[in-house]
């Protein structure tokens, strides 16, 4: 089943992202936008978090390791060299329940794999269909 995200823009920056029956608000930050939502930025750095979260407790419920929770913290950082500005994607994930070395590190490999970080990090095409649209 294909997913499709439907996105409106509102006042200012403010943009209304719907995906069947929810919905959220996307904005940019203060002087720039009004900071009513997330940016896309970290829309995107949010999907790969909870990706990671959902995938390792697919995996541990699978598996039936003790795994109590998950937390991510997923960061954007530039890496400066060569006369270029690389984008750099840092991923924290911590661990909570009685759980071995060799579950960590299972656990480590299997969050490299989470489809959300598979779409960004393979060279996925992105096609764009541009329509003029009356109002």
């Amino acid at each position: 089943m294909p997913q499709t995200v439907t996105v409106r823009s509102r006042a200012n920056y403010q943009t209304q992202v719907i995906s069947g029956k929810h919905q959220l608000l996307a904005d940019e930050p203060q002087g720039v936008g009004d900071d009513l939502g997330m940016s896309p930025t970290q829309l995107l750095l949010g999907a790969i978090g909870a990706c990671a979260s959902i995938t390792l407790r697919m995996y541990a419920a699978r598996k039936g390791w003790p795994l109590e929770r998950v937390e991510v913290t997923v960061e954007l950082e530039r890496e400066r060299g060569h006369g270029e500005d690389r984008p750099r994607i840092l991923s924290r994930i911590k661990l909570f329940g009685d759980l071995s070395e060799e579950q960590r590190q299972r656990f480590e490999y299997v969050a490299a794999r989470c489809p959300v970080r598979k779409l960004v990090s393979d060279e996925t095409e992105i096609s764009d269909e541009v329509e003029l649209a009356k109002t």
